[in-house]
């Protein structure tokens, strides 16, 4: 199962913390996973790149965590964090059994 948490501040989203495999496949074909690491992935990228926000970005396999700090937040970076939830909960929506999504409300600094 793949978890993925929401970190928010207020009302906004400050990171994402996915955790977990799908299991839809063999290790290294599941398009699944695939999906997902594609979506969180790109939303890092964006965030450092088209925002130039600073970010926290930890990455191993089978783990990603992405935030930013609360001075940061802002509605271009809503936005993105937005667009990233949106595609996840559509997969989460179609493999209800392999994704949960979660929040975590006013996570640190």
């Amino acid at each position: 199962m793949i978890r993925v948490v929401i970190i928010k501040s207020g009302d906004s989203i400050r990171g994402l913390e996915v955790s977990g495999h799908a299991r839809l496949c063999e290790a290294g074909t599941d398009v699944l996973c695939a999906a997902v690491s594609v979506l969180t992935e790109n939303l890092g990228a964006s965030l450092e790149l088209l925002l130039r926000v600073k970010m926290d970005i930890m990455a191993k396999k089978g783990y990603y965590k992405a935030t930013i700090s609360k001075k940061e937040i802002g509605p271009d970076t809503d936005l993105l964090f937005a667009s990233a939830l949106l595609g996840l909960q559509s997969l989460a929506k179609d493999h209800p059994d392999r994704i949960q999504i979660e929040e975590e409300a006013n996570h640190g600094a």
